[in-house]
């Protein structure tokens, strides 16, 4: 049976749960983007123009990497 991860309720909790539950470093993600990790040391949640991208290069659905607004 596949673990699947809890539905995040919020854009932090989704950002939380992309690092946690999904194993993704920081290093990892900046990679998929094309952009520094210190980029990314900044986020609190997903910027909007990255979800889309991220979603594409890591297959995790849009709306549990910004449920704010894919929900």
């Amino acid at each position: 049976m596949v673990k699947r991860p809890p539905v995040p309720r919020t854009d932090k909790e989704a950002y939380q749960l992309l690092l946690s539950f999904h194993g993704l470093t920081k290093m990892q993600i900046a990679k998929h983007l094309g952009i520094s990790k210190q980029a990314i040391t900044r986020w609190d949640t997903v910027p909007l123009k990255y979800v889309t991208p991220l979603s594409q290069a890591t297959g995790i659905p849009r709306e549990y990497l910004r449920p704010s607004d894919y929900t």
